[in-house]
């Protein structure tokens, strides 16, 4: 199956398991204290339970995201049927001080069914919120990279307009060989010289750029194009309707990849404790 619909199949199974009406297992999630909020991805534990064994098959995989929309997260858990309790260390959304979770239980990320779904709501500390709120949404910060968008080389530009000119010298002169046979075979020769240099100099063109600023990440794009970063890395958002937008899948901690669409940026921020 090509990687695009495998992509769109997965991403529609985690939004059933956000909206799945099975809520039979307990769910809590606890903020950790005295915690920071690297890339505004807040500490919290995530605590099961199936006492009466409701779960129809072994849940393999949590999935969390906030009410309102925005960034995916994923993690690793074994929660069988009938298990007393469980808790595992997650990171979240954390923008406000109080926030509410959509969180659901998969047998499988390869779609292995829904089991269970349940919506927790969570007291952070305010100031550990507004910490997280200036990592995840911060405008000037788009403000001062929104033009990291990949560019002509200037010497290529300059190569290019050249060639453009003394292309349309050159064709305009075919109009002076004799013979419409040998005119013809001019323009055609003529044609394909052009048609190799435009080739090459789109070669020339970078398709997405990468640029590092610290701890930020910064990509931009001519075309719709999968970037992977490697480590611990949060989506910054210019506003909060970007973030309620976003559908991006986050595994803390692993590798994250990214689709960035033409002419757009997206900047990350690392997320690393």
């Amino acid at each position: 199956m090509h990687r695009t619909v495998r992509a769109a199949l997965f991403l529609q199974t985690l939004l059933l398991a956000l909206a799945s009406a099975r809520g039979e297992v307990e769910m809590r999630l606890l903020p950790v204290a005295d915690a920071n909020a690297p890339g505004g991805l807040a500490p919290a534990r995530l605590v099961l339970a199936d006492p009466n064994g409701d779960l129809p098959a072994v849940a393999s995989v949590a999935v969390i995201r906030l009410e309102g929309g925005g960034p995916i997260l994923l993690f690793d858990v074994t929660v069988a049927p009938g298990t007393k309790q469980q808790a595992i260390d997650v990171v979240l959304p954390a923008v406000s001080p109080q926030q509410t979770y959509r969180v659901g239980l998969l047998a499988g990320e390869g779609g292995g069914g829904v089991l269970a779904q349940a919506t927790v709501s969570v007291a952070w500390p305010v100031e550990l919120a507004a910490r997280a709120r200036r990592e995840m949404i911060d405008f000037p910060v788009y403000e001062e990279y929104q033009e990291q968008l990949p560019r002509w080389d200037p010497a290529l530009r300059r190569t290019v307009l050249v060639a453009a000119v003394l292309g349309a010298v050159l064709l305009a002169a075919t109009l002076f060989v004799g013979r419409p046979a040998r005119r013809l075979a001019a323009v055609l020769v003529l044609a394909a010289a052009m048609a190799a240099g435009a080739v090459w100099a789109v070669g020339g063109i970078e398709t997405v750029r990468r640029r590092d600023y610290g701890s930020l990440v910064v990509l931009g794009a001519r075309r719709t194009t999968t970037v992977t970063l490697n480590g611990a890395f949060a989506p910054v958002y210019r506003s909060q309707a970007q973030m309620d937008g976003d559908d991006i899948v986050l595994r803390p901690g692993k590798r994250l990849r990214v689709t960035v669409l033409p002419e757009q940026v997206r900047i990350f921020r690392a997320a690393a404790p």
